[in-house]
């Protein structure tokens, strides 16, 4: 992901925080939803399951991190209706 240099941002700026909203993304994600499908999957995917499970949303998982808690499923019919079920229980 392309980010300018914090010399770019200065103008009237003391102290510049650079927060990499980048990777900060992923608990933006997982506190707006109320469930989530993980597919496959890097890091932050396993950032996104990480912060899910920390904050009890059920996670459905097609082809990913192998993780306790993590419901597997084979495709994506599947997983959505594992979520509606969580979400209707």
């Amino acid at each position: 992901m392309y980010q300018q240099p914090k010399r770019l941002y200065i103008i009237d700026i003391d102290i510049p925080v650079a927060t990499g909203l980048g990777i900060g993304r992923n608990v933006i994600i997982v506190r707006t939803a109320d469930a989530l499908i993980a597919v496959g999957g890097a890091y932050g995917t396993l950032s996104e399951i990480a912060f899910a499970l920390q904050l009890g949303k059920p996670v459905v998982g097609i082809k990913t991190w192998d993780i306790k808690d993590v419901i597997s499923v084979e495709n994506a019919v599947e997983a959505v209706n594992k979520v509606f079920e969580f979400l209707n229980s």
